[in-house]
């Protein structure tokens, strides 16, 4: 062996072996790579054709099996986005309404819209005594946002006779503008609501509406004996 190959081992075969290259049998790098797997089954395996139709669908098969776990997690975290949690929402004050805003003034567009959306819901002209338990489920599962509510009972005394335009409503509380620009936050836990409309007037029971105004339409709510406060 030559000097030269000793001291670079990696060197291009010589042209008079690259002549003789069919003859000895060599396979090019290129060959060496893309033939790897078959040449070696067919050295180790008795029907090396065979395993690697084996070898190749499992390669199919596990390749399948990533693409619909990588599918099934894309649809997930579409369906299941991250939401902001209470306390974010309170310290972001995302619902917080600014002082210079809160004029009651302000709000009746709000309370007209109320009304059109709560004759259209419970449509007064078609009420029957046939079909009250119906209006009282209605009433029971309304939008309480823009309604003129009065406080007509409550275990506290300073709250009874508050009026005011309903700006928002939490599980236990209705958060109100009084006529005098004052906003109060009245719980609903012990406290008895009424309001007015057309020729009728409802009364709300605040122990029966502690959960939150998202839920409460599509709740099923069970049938409860009410006692007076």
């Amino acid at each position: 062996m030559s000097k030269s190959s000793t001291e670079h081992p990696y060197l291009p075969l010589p042209k008079e072996v690259l002549a003789k290259e069919t003859e000895l049998n060599i396979l090019s790098q290129k060959d060496l790579q893309e033939n790897f797997l078959a040449n070696f089954l067919a050295q180790t395996v008795e029907n090396p054709s065979h395993t690697l139709e084996i070898i190749t669908e499992d390669q199919k098969i596990q390749s399948r099996w990533v693409d619909w776990r990588t599918q099934r997690h894309l649809t997930k975290s579409k369906h299941h986005k991250k939401t902001l949690s209470s306390k974010l929402r309170k310290q972001l004050k995302i619902f917080h309404i600014q002082p210079e805003v809160q004029k009651f003034h302000n709000f009746l567009p709000l309370h007209k819209l109320w009304k059109q959306y709560m004759k259209q819901l419970i449509q007064f002209e078609n009420i029957s005594p046939n079909n009250l338990m119906a209006v009282n489920l209605k009433v029971l599962k309304a939008d309480y946002h823009g309604c003129y509510l009065t406080v007509s009972k409550s275990k506290c005394p300073s709250y009874v006779g508050t009026t005011g335009i309903v700006l928002m409503e939490t599980k236990n509380i209705f958060k109100i503008i009084t006529k005098d620009d004052k906003f109060k936050c009245i719980p609903k836990k012990n406290s008895v609501f009424c309001f007015s409309l057309d020729a009728y007037c409802f009364t709300l029971y605040g122990n029966h509406m502690k959960v939150k105004a998202s839920e409460r339409s599509h709740r099923k709510f069970k049938t409860k004996s009410t006692i007076d406060l």
